[in-house]
């Protein structure tokens, strides 16, 4: 998400044909806002508009039109206007899952598709803004994802005074992030808002805390009661994790094994909920054959040998690995039964995979040899359709080349079994949904338009 991959440039002179559409179906990502010819660029060569929407009952947009500043309404590929009437965003008119799931477009080199479980969504981004749980679950058809487990963004990008640009993403400039409570809600409005026959597909987490404050918990504990049977983790916790970790306001390093993290491990054993924890091995751009800061996980790892610990990434951010990552991870599954490997991210294709883009043998054989405690994500951050589906299917590559079991426990058991399934302090999701009413959606749904470097309003969520 960062500027460099939206190419920052202006729309040009118009609106293009990717635009018409996606205003025609809505089903399809919108690609860019530029090329074409109709709508006239505004003073200074980039072009203005105004959208004005209208909306159901249920939050999802039914009228739109765009207008051209000081000139009316513009049309797409006219200069005298036009509305466009769109069909309803409504989830109940996606396609069942098992109908996607046999989508041709999703072979793996074997020949089939693979049904799996998405064990690292975010919905949504260092913004705090999101496409929405439409296009969550739109995408999540399209790349045969039957289940995600799914979090807010425990941080919010902070625009200073000095930045001519809003930034995007976290890297895009040196201003701080900032610990954005609210997160928390906006993943439990977000999940409440979805039909009770949905929900099921959806493990909500909740880690929208300072991982350096001792009253952390509180936090913790106000929302597990809120919401009680709702919450499936606590994650993803921002510990190590490069530039980000110097951007946290405090500027007190969060470490897995910091004493603000203790009391919620506890909380998370009684309550036999895992943690994912975003915990870099060990330093940016030094690979000297050590991890710095691996015992600082091992310190939680011994402290609590009944914690279900999910490893974000593997202990790998940008710029942090070691050329023999594969052996360390390989020495503490083998040492903790209760550690799990979540191998999204820059993890898949900086360490696991080569140059080739397949995934390396040595690493083949320690996903196979621990395939209980290995999964998958996407890492999608926000934005879903036209990115979910590629960031889930690279993983092919890796499940055509492990045995069957180890696929399918690889690609889906884990996490079900993990996030899912029922225990004594997690009751059936579906059981779950019935107790928490559908609440009327009141989030604002936002598709990014990458070369644009802006979000069209797409809705309610």
């Amino acid at each position: 998400m960062g500027k460099g991959a939206m190419g920052g440039g202006a729309m040009g002179g118009g609106v293009s044909k990717d635009f018409t559409a996606e205003v025609n179906s809505l089903n399809k990502r919108l690609a860019a806002l530029e090329g074409g010819g109709g709508l006239a660029a505004s003073s200074g060569g980039r072009a203005l508009m105004n959208s004005s929407m209208s909306f159901n009952e249920h939050g999802d947009m039914v009228n739109m039109s765009l207008a051209r500043t000081a000139s009316g309404r513009v049309g797409i590929g006219h200069k005298d206007g036009m509305n466009f009437e769109l069909a309803a965003r409504r989830v109940e008119d996606l396609p069942a899952f098992d109908t996607a799931f046999q989508r041709g477009d999703n072979a793996s080199e074997g020949g089939k598709p693979w049904k799996v479980i998405d064990c690292h969504l975010h919905l949504m981004d260092f913004l705090q803004k999101s496409e929405g749980t439409y296009s969550m679950m739109a995408a999540n058809n399209h790349a045969n994802v039957s289940k995600s487990v799914v979090f807010g963004m425990p941080c919010c990008k902070k625009w200073e005074q000095q930045e001519p640009e809003a930034p995007l993403y976290y890297q895009d400039d040196n201003s701080d992030c900032y610990v954005y409570h609210y997160a928390d809600q906006m993943v439990a409005d977000g999940w409440q808002g979805l039909p009770e026959q949905y929900r099921s597909r959806f493990a909500p987490c909740f880690a929208s805390f300072n991982p350096t404050d001792k009253f952390a918990i509180q936090h913790v504990m106000r929302m597990h009661n809120k919401y009680p049977g709702m919450w499936r983790s606590v994650g993803e916790v921002m510990c190590r994790h490069d530039d980000l970790t110097t951007m946290l306001q405090d500027k007190e390093c969060p470490t897995a094994n910091h004493p603000g993290l203790k009391p919620i491990y506890e909380f998370c054993v009684e309550n036999d909920m895992p943690v994912i924890i975003h915990h870099n091995s060990t330093q940016m751009m030094e690979e000297d054959g050590t991890w710095e800061y691996l015992w600082e996980v091992e310190d939680v790892l011994q402290a609590y040998p009944t914690l279900k610990f999910v490893w974000a990434h593997c202990g790998v951010s940008r710029r942090i690995s070691e050329p023999d990552h594969h052996k360390m991870c390989d020495a503490m599954l083998r040492k903790y039964p209760n550690l799990y490997l979540d191998m999204s991210w820059v993890v898949w294709e900086d360490v696991i995979c080569g140059p080739d883009g397949y995934p390396k043998q040595e690493w083949l054989q320690v996903i196979e040899r621990h395939q209980d405690n290995c999964l998958i994500g996407s890492d999608t951050v926000g934005q879903f359709e036209g990115k979910l589906h590629k960031e889930i299917t690279k993983y092919y590559k890796l499940l055509d080349r492990l045995s069957t079991t180890a696929a399918q426990k690889v690609g889906y058991g884990n996490c079900d079994r993990i996030f899912f399934q029922q225990t004594l302090a997690a009751p059936s999701l579906d059981d779950v949904a019935k107790k928490y009413p559908r609440i009327t959606p009141t989030l604002d749904a936002e598709r990014l338009i990458d070369k644009e470097g802006k979000f069209l309003h797409i809705g309610k969520y």
